[in-house]
């Protein structure tokens, strides 16, 4: 994106957000006019100052955007950390209700069109979509591993990595901490800071006519931030999304899905029990966030803090932060020999992946 003809700048398109926001950094740097300051809370269970920006254009290769205002949050101290690459703002709410938005996974582009004239020709699949504010939500079903069959109201999150993220209420109503086999207290980072979940797998998901097999779900801990909210049961993410084409049309409430190369790849997750953030002016150093109990990681003796510095040979910093996420969920009984800085201590470990869910 460029902001006033600045940039360019990047933007998560993200129909999880009520708002588009720029971040706080930013906007001081243009020179931006700030009003009506106050707190919100996000994904994590702090909270974070917000403003409102005024007197701007965004333009999207050569989709001109003239906008009153936007929403201003400190996103990229935060987000830039956990995505590995610089966060600079959203395209949220503000801008999908105001075209129709075809997101294309398989082949990394998006196009967009104007409502009023926007005309459906392929073969996807529509699913009805609610919008309330600034959301827009699905009805799904859920079916556990004992049986069960949980109807479930979900967000659509195209910014949202995981494949379905349960809020705090429904994941105690339905008691589903302990009811399968999962993976307790993992760190996640949102704005508003981090925030703590469970990691499970079910049976299955539907997405419209879509029977989406053996998901891996996320259950919230949190007590605060939007997670604990009671609104709606949970989001929906890019995960399942990404397997589809998806064109979102808030202005005849729907969402056209067709599957795409990725429809039948298997619901894979971390296999080291790291869990891992970019730091650094360049986000090329690689820090260690948390170690998951009894996971290879914790085995391997590797902590809190560790810095990665070498992967198999290779500098840490020739690979992206995904690069080095997606290394750890290729495949059980992979090994890599890891170099770990330790406070002023030069280390070599061995971390031998494992299925842990």
């Amino acid at each position: 994106m460029r902001v006033n003809e600045k940039g360019p700048l990047s933007f998560i398109l993200d129909s999880g957000a009520a708002f588009d926001v720029l971040d706080t950094e930013q906007a001081k740097a243009l020179n931006m006019k700030l009003s009506d300051e106050t707190t919100v809370r996000g994904a994590g269970e702090g909270s974070v100052q917000t403003a409102v920006g005024t007197g701007l254009s965004l333009s999207l290769k050569g989709l001109e955007i003239v906008k009153p205002s936007i929403t201003i949050l400190p996103i990229h101290s935060s987000i830039s950390n956990n995505e590995g690459r610089a966060v600079d703002g959203l395209l949220g709410y503000d801008f999908f209700k105001h075209f129709v938005v075809e997101i294309d996974y398989a082949r990394n582009r998006i196009n967009i069109y104007e409502p009023k004239t926007y005309q459906y020709a392929g073969r996807g699949k529509i699913i009805p979509l609610a919008e309330n504010r600034g959301h827009i939500f699905i009805n799904s079903t859920l079916v556990l591993a004992d049986g069960r069959q949980l109807p479930a109201r979900l967000l659509v999150d195209t910014g949202a990595k995981m494949a379905v993220m349960l809020n705090t209420p429904f994941v105690n109503a339905q008691q589903l901490i302990g009811a399968t086999p999962q993976i307790d207290s993992v760190t996640g980072i949102g704005v508003g800071g981090e925030y703590r979940s469970a990691v499970a797998r079910i049976e299955s998901l539907g997405l419209g006519p879509f029977t989406i097999k053996e998901p891996v779900i996320t259950l919230s801990r949190s007590k605060t931030g939007v997670l604990a909210g009671a609104d709606y049961d949970g989001i929906i993410g890019a995960e399942i999304l990404r397997r589809f084409k998806v064109i979102i049309d808030y202005s005849r409430q729907q969402m056209i899905v067709e599957p795409n190369k990725y429809l039948n790849e298997a619901y894979k997750y971390d296999m080291s029990g790291l869990v891992l953030i970019a730091e650094g002016p360049s986000l090329k150093t690689y820090k260690i966030n948390q170690v998951l109990d009894r996971s290879p990681a914790a085995e391997s003796g590797l902590q809190k803090d560790d810095l990665i510095t070498f992967i198999n040979g290779q500098p840490a910093a020739n690979f992206t932060l995904e690069q080095i996420r997606q290394m750890f969920t290729q495949q059980a009984g992979m090994e890599y020999k890891l170099g770990v800085r330790r406070n002023e201590q030069s280390l070599t470990v061995v971390l031998k992946l494992r299925k842990l869910i």
